[in-house]
């Protein structure tokens, strides 16, 4: 078990009061969450709607659940690829079964392998995978969702005994800290290490020569719009190669739109113009 508290307020999705969800909204209440990725806004959505429809309509496990990838690039024409990888990601860290839904006829063949490369990674992982707590819930401090907060950092903890693996969301257009409490089945004397999974490559620099003791805290920057995913097992003694502190990649995620100016104004519309500054790291 993982204890989790982000200090930030979290959504209550666990209840509606109308029957006809739309993605963790209602009819009354439609949910309005602007983000230039499709996929990656009916992801956060779908999280949502399948928590409260396992809790208010099914009465069973939310991770037990057939899970879809939603991809709407046959509409736009275009594949959304960081919209998409999003969603992929975010499906599987809810519920491992998976089904698609559309698929635009020019993905690129990397994105295939992508998704190839995770189910394969989900296949081989589900024991950890059928297994889940959701962290950040505060479900019994909201009385609806419209007290909540959809912005908020959301994650999956599938953890087997001493070890296992953590999925985080992060929906909002700014980078949040999760903040986990290390309680997992093994002696109070115990350390662990976290690796990165995804994005990958680097071990997070703990407390003690690399690693993190039991009950201590695990603080994880996780940048704006994007997924990370962590794996956590009882440290080897060894100190691992590539440590690095946690937050030692979060730069590289900052948007790249910015200074927004109002060029033209119309009866019912405006044009906006904002500067692109391209990552030169980012060419290919």
């Amino acid at each position: 078990m993982l204890g989790a508290d982000s200090g930030l307020d979290n959504p209550q999705y666990g209840r509606y009061a109308d029957s006809r969800h739309h993605g963790g909204g209602v009819d009354a209440h439609p949910s309005v969450e602007p983000d230039i990725h499709i996929d990656r806004l009916y992801a956060d959505m779908n999280r949502a709607y399948l928590y409260g429809l396992a809790h208010e309509s099914l009465l069973r496990p939310w991770f037990r659940l057939l899970n879809c990838v939603n991809h709407f690039g046959m509409e736009s024409r275009q594949h959304d690829r960081a919209g998409y990888r999003y969603a992929l990601l975010s499906a599987i860290g809810i519920a491992a079964q998976l089904t698609f839904d559309d698929a635009p006829l020019e993905i690129s063949d990397s994105d295939i392998q992508f998704t190839r490369n995770w189910e394969n990674w989900a296949k081989s992982h589900q024991d950890y995978l059928k297994q889940g707590d959701r962290l950040f819930d505060r479900t019994l401090h909201f009385n609806d969702i419209l007290n909540g907060n959809p912005e908020a950092l959301d994650g999956c903890a599938h953890i087997r005994g001493d070890r296992g693996y953590v999925f985080l969301d992060n929906p909002a257009p700014v980078a949040q800290i999760a903040e986990l409490t290390l309680a997992l089945d093994a002696p109070t004397s115990a350390k662990f290490s976290v690796e990165e999974v995804y994005p990958g490559g680097m071990t997070l620099e703990g407390p003690g020569d690399g690693a993190y003791p039991q009950g201590g805290k695990l603080r994880v920057t996780v940048p704006a719009k994007q997924v990370r995913i962590l794996k956590i097992v009882p440290a080897s003694g060894e100190r691992p190669g590539n440590i690095q502190p946690e937050d030692a990649r979060a730069a590289q995620w900052k948007h790249y739109v910015g200074d927004w100016t109002v060029s033209r104004r119309g009866a019912d519309t405006v044009a906006v113009r904002a500067t692109f500054n391209y990552p030169r790291d980012a060419q290919s």
